[in-house]
C-alpha cells in the first residue's frame, strides 16, 4: 500500500473548506491515481462497508467492482493514465481549489462489491485533473440500488399487467354510453352471437339479442352514474346449446365503461355441487366423535359439533357464543389464553399441536389436545378451526405405564446391586476386609446415617459390634461384648424377622429400649435384620437414619435379601476363625459353604436379571435344587388388597386344582407364613393336617413341605 504522504497534493487556502465540503457528502467520493485510492470521504467508507479510509487507500480500482465490470473500470483508467482523456485542460494542481479547470468523465452504472462481499448498483460520474503532475480521477459515486429495485419492478409490474390481459380467458371490450364497442378482446370466436365483420364501432345491439342487449346497457348506464360495479348475469343460445355468461361493468372515465364477460356454466355446475359436498362435510363433522370447533380472533364461538357439546357436558347449541375463555379453569388461564390466539393472529407461526385442560359444564377439569389451523380472508387471520380430542383418560394410563416402568428400572437396578452385594460378601474369608465395600454397595440401593453388623449371643445375653459404617456410637466399643438386654439388636433377634423402627417418642422409647445407644446419638429410624444361619440368629445388622420416616416396606424388602447374603459370609469367617487349626476339616466345611453361597449367589444373580419371574423360574429352581434335594418346588403370589394368593409358577409337580387361580389367605399356609415371618417345616403332613390344602396334597403324593416367605 502507497504511503499516503506520497500521494498528497498542494491545497490552497480554501482546500480545508472544501475538504469540509467532502467530507460531508452524501455521496461517497474517491480520488484515485494510477488506478489507486489516494482518498475517499466518509460516504465511501461506509458504501464500501471500510471501518476507515485506510482499508481503502491503496487499492485498484478494479478491486471496487464487482468481477464482471473489472475490464470496464481497467479499461477506463487505462485511458485516463494513458492520456486518453486530455487533462492539460486542468489549469491548477489542486484537486479542492476554485481555479480547477477539470475534465469531465461520462456517467456510468455497474455493481460494486463491498469488502464484506456485499454487492450494490452504483452510479459513478467524476473529473479528471492534474494532480502532482500526474493524471487522477475524482469520482462521486451515488448508490441506486433501490432505483434499480423500483425500476426493475416497474418493468415486471407493466409487464405484468401486459401478460395478465393477455392471459384472461374472458371477453374483454370498452363501450361508450350509447352501446358502440369501442375496443375489443374476444379470445374465442363464439363469445358474440354475431362472428363474422368487423366488430369495432358495432352496437351491442348489432351483436346481441335485443333483450341481452338492454340489460347491458342498463349496467352500463349505472355503472356511468354511480361509478360503482355493476354485475348482470345472462344466457346466450351459442349452436343450440344454452351457456350462462357473468359481466362485470365499471365506469373508466365519464363517457365509457369497460367490460369483462365469462363464461359462468361450469362455474354455476360447481356451484350446486359445492352444495352437495358442504352437505356432505356437515354430516361428516356430526357424525365424528371428536369435537369440532371453529371460533373468531376475540375468542367467540362460532361453531361447535354435537361431539363438542358433549364433551364439555353442553346441550346442543349452548356453546354457539360462548368465549373460550368460558372454557378454562383459572383467571391466569384465560388471560394466558387470550394472549397467545393474539399472538398467533399477529405473528401467524405454523400450527402446532395444543395440550392443555379445559373446564366442563359440570366443573370437571378434563385433559384435552388440540389440532388447529387459521381461517383467513386475504391472508388475513379471521378465526381458528380446532378438533379437540379429551385425552384424559389416555394421560392416566400413559402416566401409568411410565410409574410402571420406572418401577420396573429402579426394582432391576435394584436388584442388580444386591447381586453385586452378594459378590463383594462372599469375595473374602476375612469378612472385616469386605464390610467398607458392603457399605459401599447398600448405599446404591438405601440411605442411612449408619450401618451396624453385631454378633449376638442370646444364651450369654451379649452383642459384639463388629462392623459400623457412619460416625462413632458413644458407649459402643468395637468388638468388645455388651449386655443385649433392652437393645434393639436384641428384639430383633428374638424376633427372627426383620423389623421396621420409626423413633417418634424419644423418651418413650428410651424407657423401653434402656440400652439402645443409637437413639442417644439422634436416631430416629432404622431397619433391623436378623441373620439366621441353620436355624440360629447369629447376628443382627441395622440400617439406620437421623430423619423420621426415612424407610418404607420396600426399603425392608431391600434390606432382607442383602442379610441372607452375608449370613453365608458370616457362617464362613466363623468357621474360619473357629477351626483354622483344623485344615482338613475347615476345607471340606468351607468347600461345602462356599457351594451354597455360589448357589445363593447365582439365584440372586437370576432373580436380579429380569423383573419377569417365569422367564428364569426353571433356572432359579434347579439351583434351589443344589441346596436341598425336593420334589417340586412352587411360588405363590400374595395380594394383600384382596387377602388373597395365586399359585402362579410350579416346578416338577403336576398342576394342583387351583393352579393360577385366587385362593383366599384364610386357613392356608401363606397366610400362616406370612403371620410369623418364619418358615414352617412340615415333616408329615398326614399326621397332623392343619391347613386348607393338605388334603389334596397328600392325595397328590406330598408328605413333607417347607412353606417360607421370600420378603
Amino acid at each position: 500500500m502507497q504511503d499516503n504522504s506520497s500521494n498528497t497534493i498542494s491545497i490552497n487556502d480554501n482546500e480545508d473548506r472544501y475538504r469540509i465540503l467532502v467530507e460531508l457528502s452524501p455521496d461517497a467520493m474517491m480520488l484515485t491515481t494510477r488506478g489507486k485510492v489516494v482518498y475517499a470521504n466518509s460516504a465511501a467508507i461506509e458504501m464500501w462497508e471500510a471501518s476507515d479510509q485506510s482499508d481503502l487507500v491503496g487499492m485498484a480500482g478494479t478491486e471496487l467492482v464487482r468481477s464482471d465490470y473489472r475490464d470496464l473500470s481497467g479499461q477506463r483508467q487505462s485511458e485516463i493514465t494513458a492520456g486518453d482523456i486530455d487533462v492539460r485542460q486542468s489549469t491548477s494542481e489542486s484537486i479542492f481549489g476554485e481555479s480547477t479547470n477539470p475534465v469531465k468523465l461520462a456517467t456510468v452504472e455497474f455493481v460494486i462489491q463491498t469488502l464484506k462481499g456485499r454487492e450494490k448498483y452504483v452510479e459513478s460520474s467524476g473529473t479528471v485533473a492534474l494532480v502532482n503532475g500526474e493524471p487522477s480521477a475524482i469520482f462521486v459515486v451515488r448508490d441506486i440500488s433501490q432505483r434499480k429495485k423500483l425500476e426493475d419492478a416497474l418493468q415486471k409490474s407493466e409487464a405484468n399487467a401486459q401478460a395478465f390481459v393477455r392471459a384472461i380467458p374472458d371477453l374483454l371490450f370498452r363501450v361508450n354510453r350509447e352501446g358502440v364497442i369501442l375496443d375489443a378482446k374476444v379470445p374465442h370466436v363464439d363469445e358474440l352471437v354475431e362472428t363474422t365483420g368487423q366488430r369495432i364501432g358495432k352496437t351491442l345491439h348489432q351483436l346481441m339479442p335485443r333483450d341481452v342487449a338492454d340489460a347491458w346497457m342498463d349496467s352500463i348506464t349505472r355503472a356511468l352514474v354511480t361509478h360503482e360495479v355493476q354485475t348482470l348475469h345472462y344466457e346466450l343460445q351459442i349452436e343450440d346449446i344454452s351457456r350462462v355468461r357473468e359481466a362485470r361493468v365499471v365506469a373508466n372515465g365519464f363517457d365509457e365503461a369497460v367490460v369483462i364477460s365469462r363464461d359462468v356454466t361450469e362455474n354455476k355446475r360447481f356451484e350446486e355441487d359445492l352444495k352437495r359436498s358442504e352437505t356432505r362435510y356437515r354430516r361428516l363433522v356430526e357424525t365424528v366423535p371428536h369435537g369440532i370447533e371453529e371460533n373468531d380472533v376475540s375468542g367467540v364461538i362460532q361453531y361447535a359439533n354435537s361431539a363438542h357439546h358433549k364433551q364439555y357436558g353442553y346441550n346442543d347449541g349452548e356453546m354457539i357464543g360462548m368465549s373460550v375463555w368460558d372454557l378454562v379453569a383459572t383467571d391466569s388461564e384465560r388471560e394466558e389464553l387470550r394472549a397467545y390466539l393474539q399472538y398467533l393472529a399477529e405473528n401467524q407461526p405454523p400450527p402446532s399441536l395444543y395440550t392443555g385442560t379445559r373446564k366442563t359444564a359440570s366443573g370437571k377439569i378434563v385433559d384435552v389436545e388440540i389440532a388447529w389451523n387459521y381461517n383467513k380472508e386475504e391472508d388475513q387471520v379471521t378465526g381458528f378451526t380446532s378438533v379437540i380430542t379429551d385425552v384424559t383418560e389416555r394421560n392416566i394410563a400413559q402416566e401409568a405405564l411410565r410409574n410402571s416402568e420406572a418401577r420396573s428400572l429402579k426394582l432391576a437396578d435394584q436388584m442388580a446391586a444386591v447381586a453385586e452385594i452378594g459378590r463383594v460378601i462372599n469375595s473374602s474369608l476375612e469378612i472385616d476386609e469386605v464390610y467398607a465395600r458392603f457399605a459401599d454397595e447398600l448405599k446404591k440401593i438405601l440411605t442411612f446415617d449408619w450401618v451396624t453388623l453385631s454378633t449376638i449371643d442370646l444364651e450369654s445375653g451379649t452383642a459384639t459390634l463388629r462392623f459400623q459404617d457412619g460416625a462413632e456410637i458413644p458407649g459402643l466399643p468395637m468388638h468388645t461384648p455388651v449386655p443385649s438386654e433392652g437393645t434393639f439388636v436384641r428384639t430383633v433377634a428374638e424376633a427372627g424377622y426383620p423389623i421396621h423402627f420409626e423413633f417418634n417418642d424419644v423418651a418413650e422409647i428410651s424407657e423401653k429400649y434402656p440400652g439402645m445407644r443409637l437413639l442417644n446419638a439422634g436416631a430416629r429410624s432404622a431397619i433391623g435384620v436378623p441373620l439366621i444361619y441353620r436355624g440360629r440368629v447369629i447376628a443382627v445388622y441395622q440400617v439406620v437414619s437421623k430423619q423420621l420416616d426415612a424407610y418404607t416396606s420396600r426399603d425392608v424388602e431391600l434390606a432382607t435379601p442383602v442379610g441372607y447374603q452375608i449370613t453365608g459370609a458370616i457362617a464362613n469367617s466363623q468357621v474360619f476363625a473357629e477351626s483354622r487349626e483344623d485344615n482338613s476339616r475347615l476345607s471340606t466345611q468351607l468347600e461345602a459353604n462356599a457351594a451354597e453361597m455360589a448357589v445363593v449367589d447365582e439365584v440372586a444373580k437370576i432373580v436380579a436379571s429380569t423383573t419377569e419371574i417365569e422367564r428364569v423360574f426353571d433356572r432359579f429352581a434347579l439351583e434351589v435344587k443344589k441346596l436341598m434335594d425336593f420334589d417340586g418346588i412352587g411360588i405363590a403370589d400374595l395380594d394383600l388388597t384382596t387377602n388373597s394368593y395365586n399359585i402362579n409358577y410350579l416346578f416338577n409337580v403336576r398342576t394342583v386344582d387351583h393352579f393360577q387361580t385366587s385362593q383366599s389367605l384364610k386357613g392356608s399356609y401363606p397366610e400362616e407364613v406370612l403371620r410369623t415371618g418364619k418358615s414352617i417345616l412340615r415333616r408329615d403332613i398326614r399326621e397332623a393336617p392343619k391347613f386348607d390344602m393338605d388334603g389334596e396334597l397328600v392325595q397328590r403324593g406330598v408328605r413333607s413341605m417347607l412353606p417360607r416367605s421370600t420378603a
